[in-house]
């Protein structure tokens, strides 16, 4: 197994807050967490929403990412990513980058295992 890398994205605050609150509730680690966001991604041939491919920050659909996220990755699951970023760019007019599909997993994965529990989040605060 290839030794992980450190890689970063910038995703919104409350992505952020979710993340670390799955990460507690199902008690994995971020690489676990990360690992998992992108093997469930690509094993239900997602695409990427349009919201997550705007770039004009004046546009009132963009979603404003500013929060930076910085996990551990497996070389060669980075290099999945980035084969369906190229792919997706081979074939769809709205070009994407990385980072967007990245931003675009996490959520994925968060959506997934909130509505996995009937629970979904409890704020015990």
């Amino acid at each position: 197994m290839a030794k992980k890398r450190l890689h970063s994205v910038y995703i919104t605050k409350g992505l952020y807050e979710i993340i670390y609150y799955l990460m507690e509730r199902e008690e994995i680690t971020k690489i676990v967490f990360v690992s998992r966001a992108i093997r469930y991604f690509m094993a239900e041939k997602r695409i990427l929403d349009y919201q997550t491919l705007i770039r004009k920050k004046s546009d009132p659909d963009y979603i404003k990412r500013d929060k930076q996220f910085v996990f551990h990755i497996d070389p060669e699951l980075k290099q999945q990513v980035l084969d369906f970023a190229e792919q997706y760019n081979e074939t769809h007019v709205e070009q994407c980058n990385p980072s967007q599909c990245f931003f675009q997993i996490l959520v994925e994965y968060c959506a997934y295992l909130i509505q996995a529990r009937p629970d979904g989040i409890v704020d015990n605060k």
